[in-house]
Protein backbone atom coordinates (compact mmCIF):
# COMPACT_ATOMS: atom_id res chain seq x y z
CA UNK A 1 0.00 0.00 0.00
CA UNK A 2 1.32 3.07 -1.15
CA UNK A 3 0.78 6.34 0.77
CA UNK A 4 1.38 9.50 -0.65
CA UNK A 5 2.11 12.95 1.47
CA UNK A 6 0.47 15.49 -0.65
CA UNK A 7 2.09 18.44 1.17
CA UNK A 8 5.95 17.22 0.45
CA UNK A 9 4.55 15.42 -2.88
CA UNK A 10 5.95 12.33 -1.77
CA UNK A 11 5.51 8.34 -1.95
CA UNK A 12 6.04 5.93 0.76
CA UNK A 13 5.97 2.47 0.87
CA UNK A 14 4.39 -0.18 3.62
CA UNK A 15 7.97 0.04 5.32
CA UNK A 16 8.12 3.61 5.30
CA UNK A 17 10.73 4.41 2.73
CA UNK A 18 10.48 6.76 0.16
CA UNK A 19 9.64 5.66 -3.13
CA UNK A 20 11.00 8.16 -6.14
CA UNK A 21 8.02 9.68 -8.30
CA UNK A 22 7.96 9.24 -12.40
CA UNK A 23 8.42 12.82 -12.43
CA UNK A 24 11.78 13.00 -10.19
CA UNK A 25 13.27 9.79 -12.14
CA UNK A 26 12.63 11.28 -15.59
CA UNK A 27 14.29 14.52 -14.64
CA UNK A 28 17.35 13.13 -13.24
CA UNK A 29 18.10 10.92 -16.05
CA UNK A 30 16.58 13.34 -19.09
CA UNK A 31 16.31 16.95 -17.86
CA UNK A 32 13.70 18.89 -16.22
CA UNK A 33 14.03 21.40 -19.10
CA UNK A 34 13.28 23.93 -16.16
CA UNK A 35 16.83 24.08 -14.96
CA UNK A 36 17.46 27.64 -16.33
CA UNK A 37 13.72 29.30 -15.40
CA UNK A 38 13.16 31.64 -12.54
CA UNK A 39 12.29 29.47 -10.19
CA UNK A 40 9.35 32.41 -9.32
CA UNK A 41 8.47 30.77 -12.60
CA UNK A 42 8.03 27.41 -11.39
CA UNK A 43 6.28 27.67 -8.32
CA UNK A 44 3.84 29.80 -10.22
CA UNK A 45 3.10 27.67 -12.84
CA UNK A 46 3.22 24.31 -10.26
CA UNK A 47 0.74 26.17 -8.28
CA UNK A 48 -1.55 27.41 -10.59
CA UNK A 49 -1.29 23.77 -12.12
CA UNK A 50 -2.15 22.46 -8.83
CA UNK A 51 -5.91 24.42 -8.43
CA UNK A 52 -6.66 23.59 -12.04
CA UNK A 53 -6.37 20.03 -11.28
CA UNK A 54 -8.06 19.86 -8.02
CA UNK A 55 -11.03 21.73 -10.14
CA UNK A 56 -11.25 18.50 -12.17
CA UNK A 57 -10.53 16.01 -10.14
CA UNK A 58 -13.64 17.73 -7.82
CA UNK A 59 -15.64 18.27 -10.83
CA UNK A 60 -15.76 14.20 -11.91
CA UNK A 61 -16.46 13.46 -8.02
CA UNK A 62 -19.35 15.86 -7.25
CA UNK A 63 -20.17 16.52 -11.34
CA UNK A 64 -21.02 20.19 -9.99
CA UNK A 65 -20.22 22.53 -12.82
CA UNK A 66 -20.31 25.58 -10.10
CA UNK A 67 -17.32 24.50 -8.72
CA UNK A 68 -15.14 24.85 -12.05
CA UNK A 69 -13.52 28.42 -11.87
CA UNK A 70 -10.56 28.75 -14.82
CA UNK A 71 -10.61 28.81 -17.99
CA UNK A 72 -8.76 26.02 -18.23
CA UNK A 73 -10.91 23.35 -16.54
CA UNK A 74 -13.96 24.87 -17.63
CA UNK A 75 -12.35 23.34 -21.15
CA UNK A 76 -11.51 20.14 -19.56
CA UNK A 77 -15.68 20.40 -18.96
CA UNK A 78 -16.26 20.66 -22.40
CA UNK A 79 -14.25 18.51 -23.69
CA UNK A 80 -15.72 15.72 -21.53
CA UNK A 81 -19.13 16.27 -22.64
CA UNK A 82 -17.76 16.72 -26.29
CA UNK A 83 -16.85 13.28 -25.89
CA UNK A 84 -19.22 11.75 -23.62
CA UNK A 85 -16.55 10.66 -20.89
CA UNK A 86 -17.89 8.07 -18.65
CA UNK A 87 -16.58 10.08 -15.62
CA UNK A 88 -19.04 8.59 -13.50
CA UNK A 89 -16.60 5.41 -13.69
CA UNK A 90 -13.48 7.10 -13.87
CA UNK A 91 -10.12 7.01 -11.56
CA UNK A 92 -8.98 10.27 -11.08
CA UNK A 93 -5.83 11.35 -9.02
CA UNK A 94 -5.05 6.93 -9.32
CA UNK A 95 -1.84 6.08 -7.46
CA UNK A 96 0.26 3.88 -9.35
CA UNK A 97 3.61 1.95 -8.03
CA UNK A 98 5.64 -0.53 -9.57
CA UNK A 99 9.05 -2.69 -8.42
CA UNK A 100 11.53 -3.03 -11.38
CA UNK A 101 15.34 -5.10 -10.87
CA UNK A 102 16.29 -1.64 -10.52
CA UNK A 103 13.71 -0.55 -7.71
CA UNK A 104 10.55 1.01 -7.15
CA UNK A 105 8.68 3.66 -8.71
CA UNK A 106 5.37 5.62 -8.04
CA UNK A 107 3.37 8.26 -10.07
CA UNK A 108 -0.42 9.72 -9.77
CA UNK A 109 -2.07 9.13 -13.16
CA UNK A 110 -4.80 12.13 -13.57
CA UNK A 111 -7.63 10.51 -15.47
CA UNK A 112 -8.36 6.59 -16.33
CA UNK A 113 -11.38 5.44 -17.98
CA UNK A 114 -11.59 1.92 -19.04
CA UNK A 115 -8.59 1.43 -20.95
CA UNK A 116 -7.59 5.42 -21.89
CA UNK A 117 -4.88 6.95 -19.75
CA UNK A 118 -4.97 10.55 -19.81
CA UNK A 119 -3.12 13.57 -18.12
CA UNK A 120 -3.81 17.12 -17.47
CA UNK A 121 -1.22 19.66 -18.45
CA UNK A 122 -1.58 23.36 -17.87
CA UNK A 123 1.60 24.90 -19.53
CA UNK A 124 1.86 27.57 -22.07
CA UNK A 125 2.85 25.51 -25.10
CA UNK A 126 3.52 22.14 -26.23
CA UNK A 127 6.86 21.68 -27.75
CA UNK A 128 7.97 18.92 -29.45
CA UNK A 129 10.66 18.76 -26.89
CA UNK A 130 7.56 19.09 -24.19
CA UNK A 131 5.27 16.31 -25.43
CA UNK A 132 8.34 14.31 -25.48
CA UNK A 133 9.01 14.19 -21.58
CA UNK A 134 5.13 13.84 -21.68
CA UNK A 135 5.48 10.29 -23.71
CA UNK A 136 7.78 9.17 -21.39
CA UNK A 137 6.17 10.27 -18.39
CA UNK A 138 2.89 8.48 -19.64
CA UNK A 139 4.60 5.19 -21.13
CA UNK A 140 5.79 5.11 -17.41
CA UNK A 141 2.16 5.02 -16.08
CA UNK A 142 1.34 2.65 -18.37
CA UNK A 143 4.22 0.41 -17.45
CA UNK A 144 2.88 0.52 -13.83
CA UNK A 145 -0.89 0.37 -14.04
CA UNK A 146 -0.17 -2.81 -16.17
CA UNK A 147 1.90 -4.24 -13.70
CA UNK A 148 -1.12 -2.97 -10.87
CA UNK A 149 -3.37 -5.52 -13.66
CA UNK A 150 -5.21 -3.11 -15.43
CA UNK A 151 -4.75 -2.52 -19.29
CA UNK A 152 -4.10 0.05 -20.90
CA UNK A 153 -4.21 1.06 -24.84
CA UNK A 154 -4.62 4.30 -24.83
CA UNK A 155 -2.20 7.29 -23.67
CA UNK A 156 -3.18 10.96 -24.36
CA UNK A 157 -2.42 14.11 -23.03
CA UNK A 158 -5.26 17.11 -23.02
CA UNK A 159 -3.16 20.14 -23.30
CA UNK A 160 -5.28 22.80 -21.29
CA UNK A 161 -5.10 26.63 -21.75
CA UNK A 162 -7.35 29.54 -21.28
CA UNK A 163 -8.43 29.32 -25.38
CA UNK A 164 -9.42 25.65 -25.24
CA UNK A 165 -8.07 21.69 -24.83
CA UNK A 166 -5.71 19.93 -27.48
CA UNK A 167 -5.91 16.42 -27.33
CA UNK A 168 -2.00 14.89 -27.97
CA UNK A 169 -2.22 11.04 -28.72
CA UNK A 170 1.10 9.16 -27.50
CA UNK A 171 2.48 6.35 -28.07
CA UNK A 172 3.59 3.70 -25.70
CA UNK A 173 7.60 4.19 -25.31
CA UNK A 174 7.98 -0.06 -24.39
CA UNK A 175 8.81 -1.74 -21.27
CA UNK A 176 12.83 -1.46 -22.80
CA UNK A 177 12.55 2.27 -22.33
CA UNK A 178 10.98 1.92 -18.90
CA UNK A 179 13.41 -0.25 -17.55
CA UNK A 180 16.74 1.29 -18.98
CA UNK A 181 15.19 4.62 -17.49
CA UNK A 182 15.02 2.62 -14.00
CA UNK A 183 18.72 1.35 -14.46
CA UNK A 184 20.48 4.59 -15.36
CA UNK A 185 18.21 6.50 -12.48
CA UNK A 186 19.23 4.11 -9.90
CA UNK A 187 23.60 3.86 -11.23
CA UNK A 188 22.67 8.05 -11.42
CA UNK A 189 23.55 7.90 -14.74
CA UNK A 190 22.28 11.13 -16.87
CA UNK A 191 20.86 10.62 -20.86
CA UNK A 192 22.82 12.13 -23.18
CA UNK A 193 21.62 15.78 -23.50
CA UNK A 194 21.20 17.19 -26.94
CA UNK A 195 23.13 20.75 -27.64
CA UNK A 196 21.44 23.51 -27.00
CA UNK A 197 19.96 25.02 -29.92
CA UNK A 198 20.29 28.92 -28.73
CA UNK A 199 23.02 30.83 -27.04
CA UNK A 200 20.32 33.42 -25.95
CA UNK A 201 20.66 34.64 -22.34
CA UNK A 202 18.26 37.75 -22.11
CA UNK A 203 15.39 35.38 -23.16
CA UNK A 204 13.59 33.34 -20.78
CA UNK A 205 13.15 29.67 -22.05
CA UNK A 206 9.20 30.11 -21.65
CA UNK A 207 9.04 33.07 -24.01
CA UNK A 208 11.06 31.14 -26.40
CA UNK A 209 8.65 28.33 -26.12
CA UNK A 210 6.21 30.35 -26.15
CA UNK A 211 7.43 31.73 -30.11
CA UNK A 212 7.70 27.93 -31.03
CA UNK A 213 4.21 27.19 -29.91
CA UNK A 214 2.79 30.33 -31.47
CA UNK A 215 4.00 29.53 -34.69
CA UNK A 216 3.51 26.10 -35.12
CA UNK A 217 -0.04 27.59 -34.03
CA UNK A 218 -0.23 29.93 -37.04
CA UNK A 219 1.76 27.05 -39.20
CA UNK A 220 -1.67 24.49 -38.38
CA UNK A 221 -3.82 27.29 -38.75
CA UNK A 222 -2.55 28.41 -41.82
CA UNK A 223 -3.08 24.38 -43.18
CA UNK A 224 -6.50 24.26 -42.18
CA UNK A 225 -7.43 27.12 -43.99
CA UNK A 226 -6.29 25.99 -47.22
CA UNK A 227 -9.06 23.94 -48.22
CA UNK A 228 -11.47 26.50 -47.56
CA UNK A 229 -9.41 29.32 -49.36
CA UNK A 230 -9.89 26.89 -52.63
CA UNK A 231 -13.45 25.95 -51.97
CA UNK A 232 -14.19 30.16 -51.76
CA UNK A 233 -12.20 30.60 -54.88
CA UNK A 234 -14.28 27.88 -56.64
CA UNK A 235 -17.69 29.40 -55.84
CA UNK A 236 -16.46 33.04 -56.35
CA UNK A 237 -15.88 31.27 -59.85
CA UNK A 238 -18.65 30.28 -60.78
CA UNK A 239 -20.90 32.38 -58.88
CA UNK A 240 -19.33 35.59 -61.13
CA UNK A 241 -18.28 36.62 -57.35
CA UNK A 242 -15.94 39.56 -57.22
CA UNK A 243 -15.52 40.44 -52.97
CA UNK A 244 -16.97 38.59 -49.64
CA UNK A 245 -17.17 40.24 -46.40
CA UNK A 246 -17.10 38.22 -43.62
CA UNK A 247 -17.11 40.13 -40.22
CA UNK A 248 -14.09 42.23 -40.85
CA UNK A 249 -12.79 40.37 -43.16
CA UNK A 250 -12.57 40.99 -46.84
CA UNK A 251 -12.04 38.29 -49.62
CA UNK A 252 -11.52 39.84 -53.27
CA UNK A 253 -11.38 37.57 -56.19
CA UNK A 254 -8.41 37.58 -58.66
CA UNK A 255 -8.68 35.99 -62.04
CA UNK A 256 -6.14 34.14 -63.92
CA UNK A 257 -3.95 36.57 -65.86
CA UNK A 258 -0.80 37.04 -67.37
CA UNK A 259 1.39 39.54 -66.16
CA UNK A 260 5.49 40.66 -67.34
CA UNK A 261 8.27 40.37 -65.15
CA UNK A 262 11.60 42.29 -65.99
CA UNK A 263 14.16 39.30 -65.59
CA UNK A 264 16.86 40.62 -63.74
CA UNK A 265 18.76 37.51 -63.71
CA UNK A 266 19.12 37.41 -67.92
CA UNK A 267 19.53 41.11 -68.18
CA UNK A 268 22.78 41.17 -65.58
CA UNK A 269 24.09 37.83 -67.47
CA UNK A 270 23.59 39.83 -70.79
CA UNK A 271 24.53 43.06 -69.88
CA UNK A 272 26.44 43.08 -66.64
CA UNK A 273 28.27 46.83 -67.32
CA UNK A 274 24.64 48.57 -68.04
CA UNK A 275 23.05 46.48 -64.92
CA UNK A 276 25.75 47.67 -62.41
CA UNK A 277 25.14 51.21 -63.42
CA UNK A 278 21.79 51.14 -62.42
CA UNK A 279 22.24 49.16 -59.13
CA UNK A 280 22.39 51.67 -56.03
CA UNK A 281 22.73 51.01 -52.15
CA UNK A 282 19.90 51.09 -49.93
CA UNK A 283 20.41 50.89 -46.31
CA UNK A 284 18.08 47.40 -44.60
CA UNK A 285 17.51 47.36 -40.78
CA UNK A 286 18.47 44.11 -38.81
CA UNK A 287 15.70 41.28 -38.55
CA UNK A 288 15.35 37.94 -37.59
CA UNK A 289 14.06 35.54 -39.98
CA UNK A 290 11.98 32.60 -38.58
CA UNK A 291 11.07 29.43 -39.47
CA UNK A 292 8.92 26.54 -38.92
CA UNK A 293 9.76 22.95 -39.63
Amino acid sequence: MIKFDEENHLYFNEKGFIVPSVTEIIGAVYGTGLENAPAEFVARAAAKGTAIHKEIEQFIKTGRRSIVKTPEAAHFVEYAQKHTLDLKNADTEQILYAETPYGEVCGTADLIIAEDLDDYKTSKTATNAQIKKWQMQLSMYKYMAEKMGRTIKTLKVLHLTEDGCDEIMLEYLGDDFVLETMRMYSAGEKAEQPAPQTQLQTVPQNELDYVEYALKQIDAFEKQLEPLRTKIKAEMEQRGILSVTIGDVNISYVAAHKSKKFDSTKFKAEHAKMFALYQKESEVKSSIRITVK
